[in-house]
C-alpha cells in the first residue's frame, strides 16, 4: 500500500466512522488489518453497545498493519519503539508527508500522572491536517491538528509501514 493510499483510506474511513457514530475506545479495534472496518463493539459505562476505536488501531489498519504480530500489541509506545528500534513493520522519515503516521509515546506529565501516548495519519503537512480517533473529540475526525500539536512536539517521529517507504 502506498502512502497515498494509506492518506485516501484515512480519510474514507473517518466520514464512513462519524456517519457510523463511531466512539473513541482506549484499546478498542480491529486487530487485524484485513477486517472490513477498524472499529469494533464495545460495553460503554451504561452496558450499551457502541462501536469503538482507538488511535494505534486506527492507524494500524489503515496502514495494513496488524496491531498484533508475534505477540508484541502495537500500541502508540510499541509503534514509536519500533519506529527508533529494530523497525520490524515501521520505519522513520525525516518530515511529515501525506499518509506517514506521526505519533508519540506515553509520558509523566508535570504532575507525575502518567498520559498515554497518541498517533494519527498526516493527511496534509503544509495545512497540518490529520485524521485521528481521539477521546477529546469522541471519535475518528479529519481536523487541523490543533490539540495533540504533533507538528510542534519535540518527542514525536513521522512514519510509515515499511513496505510503504516512499
Amino acid at each position: 500500500m502506498t502512502l497515498e493510499q494509506i492518506a485516501a483510506r484515512a480519510e474514507r474511513y473517518a466520514h464512513e466512522a462519524m456517519a457510523a457514530g463511531v466512539e473513541y475506545h482506549l484499546g478498542g479495534g480491529a486487530s487485524k488489518a484485513r477486517t472490513s472496518v477498524p472499529w469494533r463493539p464495545f460495553l460503554n459505562k451504561d452496558h450499551e453497545t457502541r462501536l469503538g476505536c482507538d488511535c494505534s488501531s486506527f492507524v494500524c489498519w489503515v496502514s495494513g498493519v496488524d496491531k498484533n504480530i508475534d505477540g508484541l500489541w502495537y500500541n502508540t509506545d510499541n509503534i514509536k519503539a519500533d519506529v527508533l528500534g529494530p523497525n520490524k513493520r515501521w520505519k522513520k522519515l525525516d518530515a511529515p508527508v501525506r499518509g506517514c503516521a506521526v505519533v508519540y509515546g506515553g509520558h509523566r506529565n508535570s504532575e507525575g500522572k502518567w498520559k498515554v501516548g497518541h498517533c494519527a495519519i498526516v493527511l496534509d503537512p503544509v495545512s497540518q491536517t490529520i485524521v485521528d480517533a481521539s477521546g477529546s473529540r469522541d471519535g475518528i475526525y479529519v481536523h487541523k491538528d490543533d490539540k495533540a500539536k504533533f507538528f510542534t512536539r519535540t518527542d514525536v517521529v513521522f512514519c510509515c509501514p515499511i513496505e510503504a517507504m516512499p
